[in-house]
């Protein structure tokens, strides 16, 4: 009990504080908070949501990928959605400004351009301009891998609002072999000082991403160490999320059609089960992010650990609004309304994202997930600690 309303008390208090930084957003957010309610109020005479804008979108720029990180099914994959290569054209560069201008005409505050590896694709860094030019936060995350001078400079006076680097462990070995490449942590902390050099004004909000499995379970408090050394304020733990073929099928068969990424489906081997020695690492977390003054985020600071550790992330009595203020555009120009959930809403070469959400798949959607939510399978597993 007292830990369910910690958690509460965590996310008023996050919300309270953007609150305070952006009264427009807090005022758009509240908004579309009224329209879910209404929404399952209204659900039996099909009643949808009125979308009028989006808080945050992400873009994805590719799907290849430079790692070969155990925990991770990008690189064996052909595609998220299907286990077959799709024959068709990848979005081109005037596509994915045409994205961005659409995002812009929906009031989008956020975006985050996404892989695979960001860096891969090499016009990222004008992508970055041409977002902030209309008025976008941009943020990437990043291997680090590919990570130059002059990509670095460049990052820089791109205008990025935020960028995330991928690191697992301190120790070198042990890193490099999550992350399936040779040299990778060298890689990494190189990339991390790079960016620090050109950004000496420290514009660019820097955090680190940890990915907990069974090989870093006993020093992930050591990942505080290495944001300490290279000067980053802020660190996430990502718990992984695995679920089965099966219940995959059970989200496809509920929504009419293929729903569940492919993304997510890891083998559970991979997720550490020792409760206690997750519970150490937590404290020492916690006691040396107080030290540095170093912001934690993820579920490890406020989901139950016994959850975590069976791959469960959701709390089934929090409404996730994701899917009515967000938006992801593939690399192929196909609109999903979550991560986890990508259910087509159409095809940028063919509808406007303004008339994704004024149309009957959005409407269809909404129904089923308004009225299903607390048995969606998928979303009991999800990853992504997005505001409820």
């Amino acid at each position: 009990m007292k830990t369910k309303i910690f958690r509460i008390i965590e996310m008023y208090k996050s919300q309270l504080e953007s609150a305070k930084k952006n009264p427009e957003l807090a005022k758009k957010y509240l908004n579309t908070k009224i329209q879910v309610k209404k929404a399952r109020l209204l659900s039996k005479i099909n009643y949808t949501p009125k979308i009028t804008g989006i808080v945050s979108a992400k873009l994805e720029v590719t799907q290849n990928c430079n790692s070969k990180c155990v925990t991770c099914n990008f690189w064996k994959i052909n595609t998220l959605m299907n286990e077959e290569p799709i024959d068709q054209e990848k979005l081109s560069f005037e596509e994915f400004k045409k994205v961005i201008d659409q995002l812009n005409e929906l009031k989008c505050q956020s975006l985050q351009l996404i892989g695979g590896e960001t860096l891969l694709y090499k016009r990222i860094t004008e992508l970055i301009e041409y977002a902030t030019k209309k008025g976008m936060k941009s943020n990437i995350v990043t291997n680090g891998l590919l990570m130059t001078e002059e990509t670095a400079e460049k990052i820089v006076n791109s205008g990025l609002h935020s960028i995330v680097f991928s690191i697992d462990a301190k120790d070198p070995e042990l890193n490099n072999k999550i992350r399936g490449v040779s040299k990778a942590f060298e890689l990494q902390t190189k990339a991390i000082q790079l960016i620090n050099k050109y950004d000496k004004n420290n514009k660019i909000h820097k955090s680190i991403n940890c990915t907990v499995s069974v090989h870093n379970a006993h020093v992930l408090n050591e990942i505080i160490d290495i944001a300490h050394e290279l000067n980053i304020k802020e660190v996430s733990y990502i718990f992984l999320s695995t679920y089965s073929k099966e219940i995959k099928n059970l989200t496809d068969k509920m929504f009419g059609k293929p729903t569940g990424s492919l993304e997510f489906m890891t083998s559970p081997s991979l997720i550490p089960k020792d409760i206690k020695k997750l519970k150490e690492q937590k404290e020492l977390i916690l006691k040396k992010a107080k030290k540095y003054n170093i912001n934690i985020k993820g579920q490890f600071l406020t989901g139950k650990i016994y959850d975590l550790v069976n791959a469960v992330k959701r709390d089934k009595n929090l409404f996730c609004m994701l899917p009515f203020k967000f938006i992801l555009v593939d690399v192929y120009g196909y609109a999903y309304p979550c991560d986890m959930l990508r259910y087509k809403l159409g095809n940028i070469r063919e509808k406007s994202l303004k008339k994704m959400f004024l149309s009957n798949e959005f409407k269809e959607f909404s129904k089923i997930y308004i009225n299903n939510y607390k048995y969606i399978e998928i979303c009991k597993y999800c990853p992504l600690y997005c505001p409820v």
